[in-house]
């Protein structure tokens, strides 16, 4: 059986394939993986399948650290608390977890260096660009997906830099995830690799031209969409953020 893409989705239904007997061979594009965007929201649909295939340990291990406490709202302009939802193990007496796609007869992938490799079944796990997906609708040019006319950044803060700030210290101290607000568009931070980064997410109206979750954005066209924001969103701009 052959498996396109090597991504989440693809390593994971490879792993549950291969724990029901069948022989997987997993093809991926990249050259090397590697991390894009380097947070994940394991909400309880998914910590549920991971403690299901023996994670539970490990995954306490990886993110116990870094697990909310909570979800704020704050207003784009002051900063002040809109909102809140409280987490911790809320979510875990809620939903019993925590909050951490072929008609030839013989079907075949060929590779870039002209090897075809058969199996009896090919899953596309190829994401937004799928190759797979083209040739089982038989169709050459298929909208990728609904655009939303939206564009996010990602970037990584040292914590270390926050700590040492009286205004930054609460966002690493409280452990909550932290969605500022404002006109068409918004924010979402939170700690990963157990407190020692903040990771963000920057969102806002793009014109729709890229289709990537890799090309690099302008650092001075985002802030420029961020003017009048609250002081402690202008000390992320000042540390060393790249998009």
């Amino acid at each position: 059986m052959l498996l396109v893409g090597c991504g989440i989705g693809g390593l994971a239904a490879a792993f549950c394939l291969g724990q029901a007997g069948h022989d997987i061979t997993v093809l991926e594009n990249m050259s090397q993986v590697g991390e894009i965007g380097a947070g994940i929201q394991v909400c309880p649909n998914l910590s549920r399948l991971l403690i299901r295939w023996g994670l539970r340990e490990r995954l306490k291990e990886i993110a116990e650290r870094d697990r909310p406490q909570a979800f704020t709202f704050c207003r784009y302009s002051s900063g002040e608390k809109v909102g809140m939802s409280r987490l911790g193990d809320k979510l875990e007496r809620l939903h019993g977890a925590p909050c951490r796609l072929m008609d030839p007869d013989t079907l075949a992938v060929r590779l870039e260096s002209g090897e075809s490799i058969t199996a009896d079944l090919i899953i596309g796990c190829d994401g937004i660009h799928s190759v797979v997906r083209n040739y089982v609708l038989r169709e050459g040019n298929i909208p990728l997906a609904v655009p939303l006319g939206d564009v996010a950044y990602r970037a990584i803060v040292p914590t270390k830099e926050m700590l040492d700030d009286p205004e930054l210290r609460s966002l690493v101290k409280n452990q909550e995830i932290t969605c500022w607000i404002g006109p068409g568009k918004h924010l979402i931070g939170y700690c990963i690799s157990g407190g020692e980064e903040y990771n963000m997410v920057v969102v806002k109206a793009d014109d729709g031209s890229a289709y990537s979750w890799t090309e690099e954005g302008d650092p001075d066209e985002l802030w420029a969409g961020y003017v009048g924001w609250e002081p402690r969103f202008e000390f992320k701009r000042s540390s060393a953020m790249t998009c």
